[in-house]
C-alpha cells in the first residue's frame, strides 16, 4: 500500500473516530434523560395504584387469550441486544401457543421467524414515546371494556424478562383520612385509572429498554474505538517504516551516485 493510500486510510479512521465520539455523546445524553424519566414514571405508577386503592377497586377479572408485546430496538450498533430478545421469544412462544404477540422494533422483527407475531410502531428515543405507547395500547387492548392478560417483554437490569401488566399488581393499602372528591362514576373512574396504569407501565418498560439499549451501544462504541485506535497505531507504524525505507533507498542511491563520480 502506497503512502498516499495509507494517508487516505488514516484520514478515514480519524473521521470514523469523530463519528463514534458524536454517537457516544448522544447516548450519554440520552441516558441522562432516561434516568430522569424513569424516576417520574415510577412515582406516577405508584400514585395511580394508590388512587385505585382509595376508590376500593376490585381487581377486574380477565378473559380471552394472553396478549404480549416485545420491545426491541429501532436502531443498530447495539451488539446482541436484539439477539437475546429473539432467543427468549423463541422459548416464550413455544410455551404460550395461544398468545397474540406484537413486536416493536425494526431491528428485532427480522430475527423472529414466525407467523404468529404482528409488527407495531417502534421507538428510537423518548420524543417518539407518546405516539408509540398510544399505538401499543390500541393494539393490545382494542376494547377497553374487555380486559385480557397483558405481558410486556423487554431488556432490563436483570436481562430479558416478561412482566405482567394485567392482571394488576397488588394494590397498596387505602389512604387514611378524607377521601378525595369524585366527579366521575366509579366504573368510569376505575376504567380511566386502569388505562392510565397501562400507559405508564408501557412507558416505563420502554424507558428501561431504551436505557439498556444505549448501554449496549456505548459498550459497542468503546470496543469499536479501541479497534480504531489499534488500527491507527498499526497504520502509523506502517507509514513510518515505509518512510524510513524510502529514506534509506534515497540515501543509498545518493551514495551510489557519489561513488560513480
Amino acid at each position: 500500500m502506497s503512502q498516499t493510500q495509507l494517508r487516505r486510510r488514516a484520514v478515514l479512521l480519524d473521521e470514523l473516530r469523530q463519528i463514534m465520539a458524536a454517537m457516544r455523546n448522544m447516548s450519554v445524553t440520552a441516558l441522562q434523560r432516561l434516568g430522569k424519566s424513569a424516576e417520574v414514571e415510577q412515582e406516577a405508577k405508584w400514585l395511580v395504584l394508590q388512587a385505585l386503592a382509595d376508590i376500593d377497586t376490585v381487581l377486574p377479572s380477565l378473559s380471552g387469550a394472553e396478549v404480549c408485546l416485545v420491545i426491541g430496538s429501532e436502531r443498530g450498533f447495539c451488539g446482541g441486544f436484539n439477539d437475546h430478545l429473539a432467543e427468549y421469544m423463541k422459548t416464550y412462544l413455544e410455551q404460550h401457543h395461544s398468545a397474540r404477540c406484537y413486536v416493536a422494533g425494526a431491528r428485532l422483527l427480522p430475527l423472529l421467524v414466525t407467523d404468529s407475531i404482528t409488527s407495531v410502531t417502534g421507538c428510537a428515543d423518548m420524543e417518539e414515546a407518546a405516539d408509540a405507547v398510544a399505538d401499543w395500547l390500541s393494539a393490545l387492548l382494542p376494547d377497553a371494556e374487555a380486559l385480557v392478560p397483558i405481558t410486556v417483554i423487554y431488556q432490563d437490569e436483570t436481562g430479558v424478562s416478561a412482566h405482567n401488566l394485567l392482571p394488576l399488581p397488588a394494590l397498596p393499602p387505602a389512604s387514611r383520612g378524607i377521601q378525595p372528591w369524585r366527579y366521575l362514576s366509579d366504573p368510569v373512574l376505575k376504567a380511566g385509572l386502569i388505562s392510565e396504569w397501562l400507559r405508564l407501565a408501557l412507558l416505563s418498560a420502554l424507558t428501561q429498554s431504551l436505557t439498556l439499549e444505549h448501554r449496549w451501544r456505548l459498550n459497542q462504541m468503546q470496543q469499536a474505538d479501541r479497534y480504531l485506535e489499534e488500527t491507527g497505531e498499526t497504520l502509523r507504524s506502517t507509514m513510518q517504516r515505509q518512510r524510513q525505507n524510502q529514506i534509506t533507498v534515497e540515501l543509498e542511491n545518493l551514495m551510489s551516485a557519489l561513488e560513480v563520480q
